[in-house]
């Protein structure tokens, strides 16, 4: 069978943080455009079998991530980087991370499609539903312990 170009129709949601306009591509592959506000921040979270790549398109954000090993071990401490324009962060499923605008942003998520029930908050500065973590997570900045 051919494969076929299909147009496709995106769907815009306002978020706490700002708002977010999604698309599926393919049938594993989907995108979103994320727009977080100054100062707002998304909920520290994992998903369970989504892998995802985050680009900076305009803005600056911070950004606090940890490697899967933090659900096994206590010496895993998290990282906090700073990403600008033209810099992307690659987050395989399982592993923790928060955005958080220090600019007005936009970020273009690309990832795996996974269940609706993939994504599993720890915290969340907006009242939402949390799975609290079994552990406290530490953050080094800029390399520092």
């Amino acid at each position: 069978m051919d494969k076929e170009t299909a147009k496709l129709q995106a769907v815009k949601k306002d978020t706490p943080w700002g708002s977010e306009i999604r698309w599926a591509a393919f049938a594993n592959v989907g995108g979103k455009i994320l727009t977080i506000l100054k100062g707002h921040k998304t909920s520290l979270k994992y998903n369970q079998s989504k892998d995802e790549v985050l680009y900076v398109m305009t803005g600056k954000i911070g950004v606090t991530h940890a490697d899967e090993a933090v659900h096994h071990y206590t010496n895993v401490d998290a990282k906090y980087d700073v990403l600008v324009p033209g810099e992307a962060l690659s987050i395989p499923a399982m592993c923790i991370y928060r955005m958080e605008a220090l600019e007005d942003s936009e970020i273009i998520e690309i990832g795996t499609r996974a269940p609706s029930k993939n994504s599993v908050k720890i915290e969340d500065e907006y009242g939402r539903a949390v799975k609290p973590f079994h552990r406290e997570i530490k953050v080094r900045k800029n390399g520092q312990s």
